[in-house]
């Protein structure tokens, strides 16, 4: 766990060899239009504050950012620094 408060958490995780960052809602809740406006812009500030730190260190080429939930139907956004010489260049990281 990288930061939590009453609302959300930042954790980092692998996922095919790539640091992925999730930023998860810690109510549970299955899709972004079931949150009140202001609950979808707290969400989103925590989502660009990573992608705003990620930049900052890492210095990636570009940053990819999904909210999936296929396997588990729960809010929450991966982040993911890519750079132009990582084995899925133009695809994403998900890609076979």
């Amino acid at each position: 766990m990288l930061w939590r408060d009453d609302f959300a958490r930042v954790v980092r995780a692998e996922d095919r060899g790539y640091p992925v960052y999730r930023v998860i809602l810690n109510r549970h809740v299955r899709e972004m239009t079931d949150l009140v406006i202001g609950e979808r812009d707290r969400l989103m500030r925590v989502v660009y504050a990573v992608e705003t730190a990620l930049r900052r260190l890492q210095k990636p080429d570009k940053v990819n950012m999904a909210s999936f939930g296929n396997r588990v139907a729960h809010v929450h956004w991966h982040i993911v620094a890519r750079y132009a010489d990582d084995p899925h260049h133009l695809n994403p990281i998900w890609d076979v």
